[in-house]
């Protein structure tokens, strides 16, 4: 059974933890390479870079480098397993989380239940779905989640907190689209608790002398938004609310292991150290694509853009 779909949520240690485990021995740090953000099927320009990223890295991976997918896949449950198989040649490890659009259904359909329908279509590409359990490979463990967001990154702006609940604030003349798609029965800030303790039960099943990777979605760190906040116009700062929560962040900042998260949904290239842990997201927007490379040191980030046709 799917662990998630329990109405009460509880959280259950993962089953198949010991099934993720990898071993690379006393081999060095994997590469991990990240993406997110692909949107497939939305933007014939943003497929076509897609494609360009996909048979890249196919093309150019080593076996003992890691993909890890952040979410925001496809437009749609077809488009999103269609983008996973591009990706069927990767030779090495490969996991992934969904994204918000990734749980976006119609009238009549239950975003919890996608959420599930999404870990399978993980797993029937030869990815590793880690909303399920962590991915172990030698001395790196990786965890992930789709996170959400709580009210935490908002923003002192005179916005009726029912505007925020409602997510669409008529003064601003702006929303944001969860609140047509995303179709549950969870309040925003349950739904948040539930992915931070899931995660948190993610971090103690791991090794104590594991280094900690995480992968979400949404932002773990409202320090990864763009500032001087001020600066930022008042419509954006209101949708900013949605982009995240402060939870995660703290989370693994208590966590001595954890050394890096990385997100996508915000389309733009950020990052923030605290001490020994770092915090960055995958740039790119629904045309061009980014994937961000670690091993262990510095991040570096490659973008692929649509063909350029020629008159």
């Amino acid at each position: 059974s799917h662990e998630i779909r329990t109405r009460q949520i509880e959280v259950a240690a993962p089953s198949n933890l010991l099934q993720a485990q990898l071993q690379l021995g006393e081999r060095r740090m994997p590469r991990i390479l990240f993406i997110s953000d692909l949107h497939y099927g939305l933007d014939a320009g943003g497929d076509a870079a897609t494609e360009r990223l996909a048979e890249h890295l196919v093309r150019t991976a080593r076996p003992d480098d890691v993909l890890c997918v952040l979410g925001d896949v496809g437009s749609d449950p077809h488009t999103f397993r269609t983008c996973l198989e591009m990706f069927g040649q990767f030779p090495g490890p490969k996991c992934g989380v969904a994204g918000n659009h990734d749980i976006w259904v119609p009238e009549g359909e239950n975003s919890w239940d996608r959420l599930a329908e999404t870990a399978k279509d993980f797993a029937a590409n030869g990815f590793h779905a880690l909303e399920e359990a962590p991915l172990l490979l030698g001395p790196l463990a990786i965890v992930g989640t789709i996170g959400w967001y709580d009210g935490s990154f908002r923003d002192e702006i005179g916005v009726d907190a029912g505007d925020y609940e409602r997510k669409y604030c008529p003064s601003l003349n702006t929303g944001w689209a969860d609140a047509e798609h995303v179709r549950w029965d969870y309040t925003d800030a349950r739904f948040t608790e539930f992915t931070a303790r899931k995660l948190e039960t993610h971090l103690a099943m791991i090794p104590q002398t594991a280094t900690a990777i995480c992968c979400t979605h949404h932002l773990p760190t409202r320090r990864l938004l763009h500032r001087p906040r001020w600066l930022v116009p008042k419509h954006w700062r209101f949708t900013n609310a949605f982009l995240g929560s402060d939870c995660y962040g703290t989370l693994l900042l208590g966590d001595s292991r954890a050394r890096l998260a990385m997100s996508g949904h915000i389309h733009a290239r950020r990052s923030y150290r605290s001490g020994a842990m770092v915090f960055a997201t995958v740039g790119g927007n629904y045309r061009d694509k980014e994937v961000v490379t670690w091993d262990g040191g510095k991040l570096r980030r490659l973008t692929f853009q649509p063909p350029k046709h020629r008159a």
